[in-house]
């Protein structure tokens, strides 16, 4: 959760834990229209973590994700010019673990929900 004044919205960079990008990694891929296996944008994975995506967020969660890829947990590739992030097999069996072990792994509002929100309450004002 960020500690903006409502959960939903996205707050500036706190440190998470490795379980937790993980975690965000695989709901950003699933919630990508071009399927789990694609991969996902930076901005996308800031977005599922909650975070305003800034340069000041990337100084900070760069170094995690670059430790992550090296232990093997996620991967980096280029996909129609654009770099995109994904989970290794290694990183899925990692969050299992998290899960099984009951790590707390809660997500702020993922993008999406936050746009469908967004147009309803606009639809309705």
């Amino acid at each position: 959760m960020t500690s903006a004044a409502q959960p939903s919205e996205l707050g500036p960079y706190t440190p998470v834990s490795d379980a937790l990008v993980l975690a965000a990694m695989d709901r950003a891929q699933r919630h990508n229209p071009n399927g789990y296996d694609y991969g996902v944008l930076w901005s996308r994975l800031v977005e599922h973590l909650g975070f305003i995506h800034a340069p000041a967020t990337t100084f900070k969660l760069r170094p995690q994700l670059s430790r992550l890829r090296a232990a093997g947990l996620v991967e980096h590739h280029k996909a129609r010019g654009y770099t995109v992030w994904r989970l290794t097999s290694d990183g899925r069996k990692q969050l299992a673990k998290a899960r099984r072990k009951r790590e707390d792994l809660r997500l702020p509002e993922s993008p999406q929900h936050r746009l469908w929100r967004e147009a309803r309450a606009t639809a309705a004002g």
